[in-house]
């Protein structure tokens, strides 16, 4: 019985440590690992992040490989690897791109010498809030890095300070961050690759911050292709009361300052300029933005200014929203369930076959069998015919399970390429989905000589996607190995299987080129009339305008054609949610995360009414034959994966895309361990060249052209300006800002509507922030709205207009249909 229990426990211990890699462990071999991770420990949960690995070797010689596996960083989404050669008394610097998930709080970093764990260093790490800001500041100043944790927000403004020698190089690595700001530092010791990635990262909806002054020309030298302003000298300014004006505060920066002085841009704004001297220039690149502030925030008068955080609450929350495709892949799920779709191809072998060789098989092995024998009077060979009718259709089931399979594995390639009118460069974001034919080993990658600055991974997010798991223990065991390119190295899939997989990058933009204009009129309606033409040698199928709640079905447009459009926008519509504004407890309220407050009107208005199914319909109800079905269907879900319009908004602005299909992916695949075919299906979305023609007269800049954000609040629920409910004692605050080409040199009246409220008075009172004396005033409505015909006390920068609404402890609670903000005036 002893020995029984032995055997019993041994055979536990074997089965618990299967998974487990055979890596031993070494006392010392004279190699410290110093290990940050994260943006100033911080990551967002699915998010690319850094980690920094210092190495000292003060032992031998030594080549290995450092590893970031999931079996010793609990959370960590996948093996990372790289490998390093450590010379006796070398000093190296190594970055690993990893991704992990909201729980992990430590990574650990293993120096391998022949599966030996010669070092290792662990690291904190903290997750940040789904609806937190994340800044980073990129400074030399001897002075410290400057504060902008001082900006207004309903939630936690976090800031990490980075180094310029370690800023990351893939533009995937930086979409977890908000902000960027560079200040006091030479830009010019940038790589191209980090350039790239921050170019990139800007067009794709970033926001950037640079500061001139006395550094200021170092500061922007290795960015010029970017910045709303060149600097080319710097020059002193008496004050900087213009900046403290242009956000309504007293005129207290009285203080002489250097300011850099350069070229403008022709596409900048100067939103403050002292004198004729610029202080304050944005400019736009594709869907982001570079605010440039001539002047160094920690030098004299501004260092000493309690007020700062106003300016940049100003900057982050006066910029045009991002569509609801805006930031790239945010719905793994779906993403999963677009891999796993292959038209017209089924993984699983058709049954009338199968079933007619089981029968097959069971007619001879049994009654045939037994006929022959008796008839031959030879029973006793069944000894040998059973067997031997087994051994053979074992090798025929063996034959025909191959060439049911096939011999070629299939592969689902899916991407979205996003191109802006000011930018040479697209962005694109790949799907992949892997299924092998029989179980075997592959190294998978995509062409990094056109996809450049790219990352590549397992589809981050487990999904029950048909009948089979593409899960956490899948995809965990698949190891990226990062050597200047990234790839999947030597991982199994079994038959029948899908392996999901994601790439991220820049390529050149497509040959895809519109333009289009805005015309006002005198009631705020819109009419956008515009071209575009098609330059590339692809047919793009099932072309649509997009332009705020605007849509425009096309014919196919062939290569070299050009194709005219007009679109009457409607008159009705809400404001778009701010890209970087706060937000409220349960769910996202800015245009650059994902939340219950979404809906899919852009996947609507791509599809078509007719074809967009609001339920998923399940692909196993559709036949094999039904190939159209299930091309909707895979179509549908990858437009899931990367579309979310948030509270009845589309978040386009003032802007004009083109979506349109198109049948070749624009960057090959590396797969080896199998010969292979592909399945392509690629979304364009290309802004065109657009232009507000501003209405002569008197003009109304219509509620859906302004964003908002929150700006407080005090409620455990939801918060917008859109099915909002107050309960007894609760407010809420809000902030409007016209879209940057609806900004009124003269405002003559503000209007705020209240839109269908129900509630136990008729008159309630609402207040309006008053900037001159820095407090809410309080006003009656009676009815839905109320006009400010004396409007300027309560414009704040670029035009904003702060509305708090509340609920009386005697009135019971509101529900407000919405909160709109609409003004009149010239340009």
């Amino acid at each position: 019985m002893k020995r029984f229990l032995m055997m019993i426990l041994l055979l536990l211990l074997a089965v618990g440590t299967a998974g487990t890699p055979p890596f031993t462990y070494a006392q010392d071999a004279g190699v410290t690992l110093t290990v940050d991770a994260g943006f100033g420990t911080y990551f967002r949960d699915g998010d690319w992040f850094p980690v920094i690995v210092q190495m000292r070797n003060d032992g031998d010689d030594l080549t290995g490989q450092l590893l970031i596996r999931p079996e010793t960083t609990n959370g960590v989404l996948n093996t990372t690897r790289t490998p390093v050669a450590l010379p006796q008394g070398a000093r190296q610097t190594a970055i690993l791109y990893v991704t992990a998930r909201a729980f992990t709080n430590q990574v650990r970093v293993e120096l391998l010498v022949e599966d030996r764990v010669v070092a290792q260093q662990s690291t904190p790490i903290r997750a940040v809030g789904r609806y937190d800001l994340l800044m980073a500041v990129v400074t030399e100043s001897a002075v410290g890095s400057m504060d902008l944790t001082g900006a207004q927000s309903d939630n936690a403004i976090l800031q990490a300070d980075l180094q310029m020698n370690t800023f990351p190089d893939r533009l995937a690595a930086l979409d977890a961050l908000d902000v960027i700001a560079f200040s006091d530092v030479d830009t010019g010791a940038l790589t191209p690759s980090q350039v790239r990635a921050l170019t990139g990262w800007v067009a794709s909806g970033g926001h950037l911050i640079l500061t001139g002054g006395a550094n200021g020309q170092a500061t922007a030298a290795g960015l010029g292709d970017i910045l709303p302003m060149t600097p080319t000298a710097s020059d002193t300014t008496p004050d900087l009361n213009a900046l403290a004006t242009w956000l309504r505060l007293p005129p207290i920066l009285s203080e002489q300052t250097v300011i850099s002085t350069g070229t403008l841009h022709p596409d900048a704004r100067v939103l403050v300029s002292a004198g004729d001297q610029p202080l304050l220039v944005r400019r736009s690149l594709g869907d982001g933005v570079v605010d440039y502030l001539a002047v160094d925030p920690n030098s004299a008068p501004l260092r000493r200014w309690n007020e700062i955080g106003g300016l940049w609450t100003a900057l982050i929350t006066t910029v045009e929203p991002l569509p609801g495709w805006g930031n790239g892949v945010i719905d793994w799920e779906q993403a999963a369930i677009s891999a796993e779709i292959l038209p017209g191809f089924d993984p699983l072998p058709d049954v009338v076959p199968l079933f007619g060789f089981l029968a097959l098989y069971i007619l001879l092995i049994g009654p045939l069998n037994y006929v022959i024998l008796a008839r031959l009077n030879r029973r006793e060979w069944a000894w040998i015919t059973i067997p031997a009718l087994i051994l053979l259709f074992s090798g025929l089931a063996y034959t025909l399970g191959a060439n049911l399979r096939g011999n070629e594995v299939k592969l689902n390639r899916l991407a979205v390429v996003r191109s802006w009118s000011d930018s040479d460069s697209a962005r694109l974001d790949a799907i992949y989905g892997l299924l092998s034919p029989r179980r075997a080993e592959y190294t998978f990658a995509v062409d990094e000589t056109v996809l450049a600055d790219a990352t590549f991974r397992p589809l981050p997010r487990p999904a029950v996607v048909g009948s089979r798991l593409i899960g956490n223990e899948a995809q965990s065991s698949i190891v990226v190995e990062e050597t200047g390119t990234f790839q999947a190295v030597g991982f199994s899939v079994d038959a029948s299987f899908v392996a999901g997989f994601n790439a991220a990058g820049t390529i050149p933009a497509p040959a895809i080129r519109g333009s289009a204009t805005f015309a006002d009129d005198l009631d705020g309606t819109q009419i956008v009339r515009g071209s575009v033409r098609n330059e590339t040698d692809l047919r793009l199928t099932e072309p649509a305008i997009l332009a705020r709640r605007g849509v425009m079905m096309l014919d196919d447009i062939a290569p070299g054609d050009l194709v005219d459009f007009e679109i009457t926008l409607p008159l009705d519509g809400t404001p778009s949610a701010a890209r970087r504004s706060a937000n409220g407890v349960g769910s996202a309220f800015f245009s650059n995360r994902f939340s219950g407050g979404s809906f899919k009107q852009s996947a609507i208005d791509i599809l078509g009414v007719d074809a967009f199914d609001q339920y998923r319909f399940n692909r196993r109800l559709l036949s094999l034959g039904d190939v159209a079905g299930q091309e909707q269907l895979r179509r549908q879900a990858l437009l899931g994966a990367v579309i979310e319009d948030y509270f009845d908004a589309t978040g386009r602005g003032d802007r004009v895309y083109l979506a349109a299909w198109g049948d070749r992916l624009p960057v090959e695949t590396v797969l080896t361990g199998s010969e292979w075919s592909a399945s392509d299906r690629v979304l364009y979305l290309i802004e065109l060249s657009s232009t507000v023609t501003p209405g002569t007269g008197e003009v109304v800049i219509a509620p859906h052209r302004f964003t908002w954000s929150l700006v407080a609040n005090n409620t455990l629920s939801d918060v917008a300006p859109l099915n909002l409910t107050l309960q007894p004692g609760e407010t809420a605050a809000f902030r409007f800002v016209p879209l940057p080409d609806a900004v009124l040199k003269q405002v003559n009246s503000i209007f705020v509507t209240v839109d269908t409220v129900m509630t136990g008075v008729i008159d309630f009172p609402i207040e309006i922030w008053n900037w001159e004396a820095q407090a809410w005033d309080e006003v009656l409505l009676n009815g839905q709205s109320i006009a400010l015909p004396d409007p300027v006390p309560y414009l704040g920068p670029q035009n904003t207009v702060l509305v708090r609404v509340s609920a009386q402890e005697t009135d019971g609670f509101m529900r407000f249909n919405r909160v709109n903000v609409s003004m009149s005036g010239r340009f």
